[in-house]
């Protein structure tokens, strides 16, 4: 029996995503790829299933922040992460909270790396010094 290719997986998984629960459908791909010994295509099937659901308009943009988010602070980054990109119609904004942050937050979308952490800040201010 043939390998399923990584694409035709991507595929499988997006379309079950509306179907099963995450912890569910998490489970069964982690159990298939150790399984079939394809541990080593996650990160590529993740960016392949991102492709795919943002080729039906639904964008996932993923925020870490030391602190939770209020609902005016979540619209704003949802805007930000499709600012250039009207074909989105739809965001689902995963939060994660880093205790490493000591304060602000690291926004990823698309092709997008917004870094508003502290420690940024502080990086970028150091440099702004040398460089004078």
């Amino acid at each position: 029996m043939s390998k399923i290719s990584r694409k035709q997986l991507a595929k499988v998984i997006a379309d079950q995503m509306g179907e099963k629960s995450s912890k569910q459908l998490a489970e069964e791909v982690a159990h298939y790829l150790l399984k079939e010994k394809r541990t080593a295509d996650l990160a590529p099937l993740m960016r392949d299933i991102e492709a795919l659901r943002a080729q039906q308009g639904l964008v996932e943009a993923n925020v870490a922040s030391a602190h939770e988010l209020g609902q005016d602070i979540q619209a704003l980054l949802m805007r930000l992460a499709t600012q250039d990109y009207p074909e989105y119609e739809r965001v689902i904004l995963n939060q994660e909270h880093d205790s490493a942050l000591v304060g602000g937050l690291r926004l990823t979308a698309i092709d997008r790396q917004v870094d508003l952490s502290v420690k940024n800040r502080l990086r970028r201010l150091v440099k702004a010094r040398e460089n004078n």
